[in-house]
């Protein structure tokens, strides 16, 4: 990622973003399947400059798809 500010500040306008993640689908052959998982994402410059204080995010993701009837 490239920012126009340094993100965070005093540190580099240059970061990455690693991500991983899992998931499962609740009731798949309801009409109202339910997804459910959790994603973690951590964003840092990498070591490019000499402060890398880095972002740990913790996600939790809730959905539900809704099937036509046939």
């Amino acid at each position: 990622m490239f920012s126009n500010r340094r993100v965070p500040a005093a540190t580099s306008r240059l970061n990455m973003n690693s991500q991983a993640g899992f998931g499962a689908i609740l009731f798949a052959r309801s009409r109202m399947p339910v997804h459910v998982g959790y994603r973690f994402s951590h964003i840092s410059n990498g070591g490019t400059t000499g402060r890398n204080p880095g972002l740990q995010v913790h996600q939790a993701v809730i959905g539900v798809r809704v099937k036509r009837l046939r």
